[in-house]
């Protein structure tokens, strides 16, 4: 009889097999985890001042708005995050005072409201005399609905920070 030798060759799907383990292994190894330690988004702007601006009121809700815009602001002022609010009340005086202001807190509104772009010039005015390097701004849009809708109009109602230094 004759004695074959056969040899134990390992088969090369098994190869695959630990060349994929050995690739995992490698690339989870190698990675690296990045922990970030930065802060908050709002907390460079907590405890700072902000003038609380409105856009005109809507043509269906001119009878609540100034109502509605008093509530809004007195919750705003009730925010612990908040540092000093001027208000509607506030800025009514200062435009009694200074019609070229009124004039120009139009403009930078109107500006604002149409093309989403704070105008720098006109902004740095109104942060001096509001004695407020912020400004929330209460934006108020109306929409066609569409499906699913129980009135023929949407609304949108966002509050933005503007910083005054940066638009």
């Amino acid at each position: 009889m004759k004695l074959k030798y056969t040899r134990n060759h390992t088969s090369f799907s098994g190869a695959v097999l630990l060349a994929g383990i050995l690739g995992i292994l490698s690339s989870v190894t190698a990675c690296k985890t990045v922990d970030i330690k930065d802060k908050a988004d709002l907390l460079p702007y907590m405890l700072k001042p902000v003038a609380f601006l409105t856009v005109k009121s809507p043509k269906n809700l001119e009878t609540v708005w100034p109502g509605l815009m008093e509530l809004i602001e007195q919750r705003l002022r009730g925010l612990p995050a908040l540092g000093k609010v001027t208000g509607i009340k506030e800025r009514k005086l200062k435009f009694a005072n200074n019609p070229k202001l009124r004039s120009q807190f139009r403009t930078y509104l109107s500006t604002l409201s149409l093309t989403g772009i704070s105008d720098k010039e006109l902004a740095w005015k109104l942060e001096k005399e509001f004695e407020s390097p912020y400004f929330l701004l209460l934006d108020f849009a109306s929409f066609p609905c569409t499906k699913d809708c129980s009135s023929n109009e949407q609304w949108v109602i966002r509050l933005k920070l503007i910083e005054a230094h940066s638009g």
